[in-house]
């Protein structure tokens, strides 16, 4: 279960009474303060319900809270308002609160649905101005259940708007510049802005409106805006953009001298109107340019832990050798006796990182474990929801954990958001138990903050269609000269806004602005890059179809992998560690990897037919792959009559990507020459314009927007995760880095991926070597 946010950590452990049985030691815990009187300030946290949802029997979630120096002074005390399960065993289930890495309160968790409120002291100096971290923990045992599955029924629902600091004012008041992140998510996590443009605008102004959005975007941290376009003021919390159209005196507080930029909050302390203003010294693009520019700068104001916090949540930026501590990504380690323990962390590749079998990443585990091992006790690594490695806990005595470093396949990975979970199995799933009798303390496993995972250097060469690389960091349409063009259907403003959403979301993820360039008509240039938003009967679909799934159905997926947990002991050997190619086969409801002999007879569709002018055609080797297959040295082809494309609903938002090389490129030289990017299209289509903004809302949570993947995805509201379609023909592009050592980890990748003409290189090789031992034996003979 992955806690929706950079940073989540869940476990399922001991049976209920594991941690009432033997005696204890609890640290001295704060002191509960006083319910504040009722007229007493509060502001809630910025977050959703989903956010703040801690499942199974140990769950953490941080969030961040952004502070003036006036708010970090006068905040008092923390309250928090949650709920839980009736199956909670109140004796040893408990709810505890950090504010930057500190224990401020801990209570315990009284198994009931009716939401309960303590409210904990903060010490002098724990808060800082800028930016801080909360994290809430959950320790939850099953009051009459002590079996895995069990583990599933245990929650704590924590509230935002009873969750917040006690004696500040409800709404920030915002002073300066540096303090715009303090409006971030201020309506259940989002952050709802209203385009304030007169009825019957035009586009050339929808597009500096939208710049200026990114602009604000990008200054605020904020990672969920709601975007729409309207002529009147918004109500609620949120922020209203205005440009240009109002007098100085009239705009409020001007927030930096060298910007016109201008917060009013006095109609509404909830409601920000947010004007940018020009003026005969600085013209309004002028002040887009340098928000944009104070953006960019390396660090904001904060806490160590806040900064910490706050990078995890945007995601981890991986390069070649990165290395990261469970320190480094927020990852709270204890002791665990229990029988099931995950730890999640989002990490972010870059957006041209080649997936191909050219190194590895290495988990490293700094970690301990007392007691006695057996074969159903180990620890898997999961890369975006599939099973990447599992490796059996051994005793210190005989090789223990401590120091094992973890190998996991870098062709696990994609562009943009990683899910990477760390998962410990301490005991059989299947073995039988009773929560009437007492148990002896079970075996436990310390993995440590020191422990870190690091990666090889990565291999950069873009290919499309690329979902995840396109909507987590907007490639290739940062990339491009020109402003990215974006096509809006006409039948309803529904379409503008959830157009403006997303791309708003795509702004937040890649940390950096995206010029574009608005027109209400579908994209009816084949040669132009651009997305477009609409109806699926206004965008035509590509003839070739779409690929097979490359994830099954998400809204089954806990299931998925609670079953695929039985099946672990039969995969991994003793002493041995199980990858990609064996573990990912487990889980139901997720494909498994491409077999060689897919790859061998697909090979033609990743090149044209430029390029196979001195090669033979994939269809030539076909009877070489069938002598294979038969001989075993090939896995079978699998059953071709998979998914192909989704059908047509309306409950279901469709995204889906289209890639055409220039006319008489080739495969080889798309690599090298700039002039031959291919032109991608993206696709956002809805049939129901009326359910389109909730839809696209549903995309951009942490929960689906790290998992879109593929050529294509679909989203539907009551889903666990998107339904990805793999890639059917990769169009490469040009590499930026020609180093001689990026050239051959991609030359290495690209023939892993087209085995065809890799047989087809070694059989020249064998012909060229037999060719010339003959005609040295002639020679010789002669």
């Amino acid at each position: 279960m992955l806690i929706a946010g950079a940073v989540g950590l869940s476990s399922q452990g001991a049976h209920a009474q594991a941690d009432a049985a033997p005696m204890r030691t609890r640290a001295p815990q704060p002191r509960l303060a006083a319910k504040p009187p009722a007229d007493l300030p509060f502001r809630s946290i910025a977050a959703s319900a989903e956010d703040l949802t801690l499942r199974g029997e140990f769950a953490s979630t941080e969030r961040t809270v952004f502070l003036s120096p006036t708010d970090a002074l006068r905040a008092q005390a923390f309250r928090v308002g949650f709920s839980n399960t009736v199956s909670n065993l109140p004796e040893v289930s408990r709810l505890s609160v950090r504010i930057n890495d500190q224990l401020i309160g801990d209570i315990a968790l009284n198994a009931t649905t009716e939401t309960g409120q303590a409210v904990f002291a903060i010490p002098p100096g724990v808060l800082v101005p800028g930016v801080n971290a909360i994290r809430f923990t959950a320790n939850q045992r099953h009051r009459v259940d002590c079996s895995i599955d069990a583990t599933y029924e245990l929650w704590t629902q924590i509230s935002p708007a009873h969750t917040g600091l006690v004696n500040i004012a409800p709404t920030p008041s915002v002073r300066g510049l540096a303090e715009l992140p303090m409006l971030a998510g201020l309506a259940a996590g989002r952050t709802p802005i209203r385009l304030r443009l007169p009825d019957g605008f035009d586009t050339a102004a929808l597009d500096q409106a939208m710049r200026a959005a990114n602009a604000l975007i990008l200054a605020g941290a904020i990672m969920h805006p709601s975007i729409e376009v309207a002529s009147t003021p918004g109500t609620g919390p949120g922020i209203d953009l205005v440009l240009g159209g109002v007098s100085p005196a009239g705009a409020g507080l001007r927030l930096a001298p060298e910007i016109g930029l201008y917060i009013n909050q006095e109609s509404d302390p909830s409601r920000a109107v947010v004007s940018i203003i020009g003026s005969p010294e600085i013209d309004l693009n002028l002040s887009i340019r340098r928000l944009e520019a104070f953006a960019a700068q390396a660090e904001r104001p904060g806490s160590r832990a806040g900064q910490r916090a706050l990078a995890n949540l945007i995601g981890r930026r991986i390069g070649n050798g990165s290395s990261l501590t469970f320190g480094d990504l927020g990852l709270e380690t204890r002791a665990f006796d229990g029988h099931l323990m995950q730890m999640s962390s989002r990490l972010v590749l870059p957006a041209d990182f080649f997936p191909a079998p050219h190194g590895a990443a290495r988990l490293t585990l700094d970690s301990s474990f007392a007691g006695r091992a057996s074969l159903d006790q180990r620890i898997s690594v999961s890369i975006n929801d599939q099973v990447a490695a599992i490796v059996p806990i051994m005793n210190p005595g005989r090789g223990g954990l401590n120091g094992r470093t973890i190998e996991l396949p870098l062709e696990s990975f994609k562009p943009g958001a990683n899910i990477v979970t760390v998962e410990a199995l301490m005991s059989d799933a299947k073995a039988a138990c009773d929560a009437t009798l007492a148990h002896a303390p079970a075996a436990r496993l310390i993995i440590g903050a020191g422990s870190s995972i690091s990666f090889d250097r990565l291999a950069r060469a873009a290919s499309y269609p690329n979902l995840s690389a396109t909507l987590g960091l907007s490639l290739p349409y940062t990339d491009a000269d020109t402003p990215l063009a974006i096509g809006v259907s006409a039948r309803d403003p529904a379409y503008l806004d959830g157009a403006l959403t997303m791309i708003g979301r795509m702004v937040a993820s890649a940390q950096m602005p995206l010029n574009t360039s608005f027109r209400f008509r579908p994209l009816d240039n084949a040669a132009e890059a651009g997305i477009f938003f609409g109806a699926p009967s206004e965008a035509p679909r590509e003839p070739s179809g779409l690929g097979t799934p490359v994830a099954g159905g998400a809204g089954d997926q806990p299931a998925n992998v609670a079953t695929a947990r039985t099946r672990l002991a039969a995969a991994a050997g003793e002493g041995t560690t199980q990858t990609d190619g064996t573990a990912q086969s487990l889980i139901p409801g997720i494909s498994s990897p491409a077999t060689a002999s897919d790859l061998v007879r697909s090979a033609g569709g990743a090149t044209d037919g430029a390029s196979r002018n001195w090669l033979p055609k994939a269809s030539d080797l076909r009877g070489i792959a069938t002598w294979l297959e038969n001989f075993g040295l090939l896995d079978k082809a699998r059953d071709g009559n998979a998914a192909r494309s989704f059908d047509d609903t309306t409950d279901a938002l469709e995204i889906r990507q289209t890639a055409q090389r220039h006319g008489g490129s080739s495969a080889l030289s798309a690599f090298f020459e700039p002039s031959t990017r291919p032109v991608v299209q993206t696709a956002v289509l809805g049939a129901d314009p009326a359910a389109f903004v909730a839809l696209v809302e549903k995309a951009t949570t942490d929960q689906f927007w790290s998992r879109l993947n593929g050529e294509a995805a679909r989203v539907r509201i009551d889903d666990w995760g998107p339904t990805n379609l793999g890639v059917q023909e990769r169009v490469y592009s040009a590499i930026s880095d020609r180093s001689p050592g990026n050239i051959r980890l991609v030359a290495a990748g690209w023939l892993s991926l087209n085995p065809s003409y890799y047989l087809a290189i070694l059989g020249g090789l064998v012909a060229l070597l037999a060719l010339t031992t003959t005609i040295a034996l002639r020679a010789r003979r002669a």
